[in-house]
């Protein structure tokens, strides 16, 4: 590399009134190259000027019409979780929604034990009234909504 530099410093002392050197590049300074290789040349330097300013567009797009390069494994992956995640959603959807609420198994286990113990007095007092009881459960995910919904009625008896 330094063989060029230096090279290039030798030019520059080379005294300028060689008459030599004057004679040489007076016939290159006369010199024109045919109008078919001005027209090449021009129309190459056209060509590539255009194809850099598409490219400066291109670039200059909002960033959600970009393209952008994903290796192969690293979307087939990606696309697999998104399908196994929203498998895992509709599958948690379904089991909720046939999954009895846990207070009305409690009140089937204990009408099916004293119909098998036998008679049972059930004690009704006056007092005594139903009441209905809903409850709603709901998951969010920030930008994308809900995810999971449970909804449920309960009946109980409350003593006044």
């Amino acid at each position: 590399m330094n063989d060029f530099n230096d090279s290039l410093e030798n030019l520059h002392d080379v005294p300028e009134n060689d008459p030599l050197l004057e004679e040489a590049f007076s016939r290159l300074q006369q010199w024109e190259p045919p109008l078919e290789s001005r027209v090449r040349n021009r129309l190459a330097v056209t060509a590539e000027l255009e194809r850099l300013r598409t490219s400066a567009q291109k670039q200059s797009l909002p960033w959600w019409r970009r393209t952008i390069a994903v290796p192969v494994p690293v979307a087939a992956g990606l696309a697999a979780l998104a399908a196994i995640l929203l498998l895992a959603v509709f599958r948690a959807q379904s089991e909720a929604s046939i999954a009895p609420p846990a207070a009305a198994n409690q009140s089937m286990q204990s009408t099916q034990h004293t119909s098998a113990e036998g008679a049972v007095a059930i004690d009704h007092s006056a007092t005594s009234s139903p009441v209905m009881q809903s409850f709603e459960t709901e998951t969010y995910l920030c930008g994308i909504g809900r995810l999971k919904l449970e909804t449920g009625y309960r009946i109980q008896e409350e003593n006044q």
